[in-house]
């Protein structure tokens, strides 16, 4: 049976056009990350249940940027690759078999995009010259978190700029003082003050 008798089959089923509901998904995802970072730059230690490794790890980034960009793919991004498998195995189990394709389109570019945003992150610290073309290309379009938009978070105490995906988010919520408030707000509730409300210190990180 001809490719062009299946398309004439009663049965088949075309692939759907790309979904104008994904094109949220990398805001979305921008978004997601940058809450996840302010989370882990501003509170608990190595020591915290779950998070504690990244913590620590996000902490000796910040004490040594540059080796991000000197590790592996795979090292820089195994550690959102696992949650975001634990995420689709429930996305599996829990949508039905004939959910609209619209849904998956939007799931699984959000997803892809938060798995994928360690690599940003990894290319904003790269020098232009080693970056491929199409990277320094959509970073210029505002697709990707850009060198220079990503650099204004690395500087003590590290209080803003946390979106690393495309970084869109970032002037809005730095500029409406959205970490600030909800800073305020976690202070209020726990008495707990986030480390960007302070000088940096480092002495709990290993080395």
């Amino acid at each position: 049976e001809s490719a062009r008798e299946r398309a004439r089959s009663p049965d088949h089923q075309p692939l759907p056009p790309v979904s104008p509901l994904s094109l949220p998904s990398p805001l979305l995802s921008d978004f997601g990350t940058g809450l996840y970072h302010w989370i882990v730059d501003n509170y608990g230690d190595g020591s915290t249940p779950l998070l504690g490794p990244q913590i620590a790890a996000f902490q000796g980034h910040h004490q040594r940027p540059w080796t991000i960009v000197e590790r592996q793919f795979a090292n820089n991004c195994h550690t959102t690759f696992k949650p975001a498998a634990a995420v689709c195995a429930a996305w599996l189990a829990a949508v039905p078999g004939d959910a609209p394709p619209a849904a998956g389109a939007f799931f699984a570019t959000l997803i892809a995009c938060a798995a994928l945003s360690q690599q940003f992150h990894a290319w904003a610290h790269g020098r232009p010259s080693t970056l491929p073309a199409p990277v320094k290309a959509l970073q210029a379009a505002g697709v990707l978190v850009s060198t220079k938009a990503h650099g204004a978070h690395h500087r003590a105490p590290f209080e803003g700029n946390y979106c690393i995906v495309s970084g869109a988010w970032n002037g809005l919520l730095d500029g409406a003082g959205f970490w600030r408030g909800l800073e305020r707000a976690v202070h209020g509730v726990t008495g707990v003050e986030p480390r960007c409300w302070s000088e940096p210190n480092y002495d709990w990180v290993e080395e």
